[in-house]
């Protein structure tokens, strides 16, 4: 029997109509999933945002007033920030302290490899000085933290002894990679430690800015440090 043409007509007519709607409701997700991809994407960088403006605030502050006079309201109005997103991301003062020490202090993670000089242990010196004090370039203000704090605060003590450790070790390795001959485990430890005490150096009082490490300076104590290494080595 054959069906009627009408009938066909509005059996064909629904079938593009479930059509439509299916491809309607799938456009709709797919915009609903960009939105709250968007929406999680900006959520994301207004936290690393706020979280950016909390440290930097903190860091000025805590130069110019001093850590225990720096109250953390202040921290928060300087950063635009309500204060309890503050401690959401820092439950105490101190926590944004050994951030700030943990994350921009600098020099633990230089890599000693590109670094070494074989047969001059002086350039290799250099070298590092050279790549400690670019990584500090931008941390003028959180040294001055660290020097006035260091005395009275356990957690600056214990970031600047795991700094100058992590130092040590990379100067070390550079060291031993760019000698001509082996010398003492002694020697190069001390060597090491010369140096790392050299380029951590605070300045003397009235001293001119960037006398202690300037270049002239450096070179003539490195050129004194391996001086003595290659006498050991002999």
């Amino acid at each position: 029997m054959t069906e009627p043409i009408a009938h066909r007509g509005h059996l064909a007519a629904g079938k593009r109509r479930g059509s439509s709607a299916r491809a309607v409701a799938a456009a709709r997700s797919d915009a609903a999933s960009s939105a709250i991809t968007r929406s999680d994407a900006a959520s994301g960088d207004a936290v690393l945002d706020a979280r950016t403006r909390i440290l930097d605030a903190a860091e000025r502050l805590f130069a110019l007033r001093g850590f225990d006079a720096t109250a953390t309201s202040l921290i928060a109005k300087t950063a635009a920030v309500p204060k309890g997103l503050l401690f959401y991301y820092f439950p105490a003062k101190v926590d944004i302290l050994s951030t700030l020490l943990g994350e921009r202090l600098g020099g633990g993670g230089i890599e000693p490899g590109p670094l070494v000089v074989p047969g001059n242990p002086v350039l290799a010196l250099l070298n590092v000085s050279d790549t400690l004090f670019k990584a500090q370039a931008e941390s003028d203000v959180l040294r001055v933290i660290v020097w006035r704090e260091e005395q009275t605060h356990p957690e600056v003590r214990s970031a600047l002894s795991r700094y100058r450790h992590a130092l040590h070790d990379t100067i070390e390795q550079v060291l031993a990679g760019s000698l001509a001959s082996p010398v003492a485990s002694r020697a190069l430890r001390a060597a090491a430690t010369a140096w790392g005490a050299i380029v951590t150096a605070r300045p003397l009082e009235g001293e001119p800015s960037g006398a202690l490490h300037a270049a002239e300076n450096l070179r003539s104590v490195a050129e004194l440090i391996c001086s003595g290494l290659r006498e050991a080595a002999a």
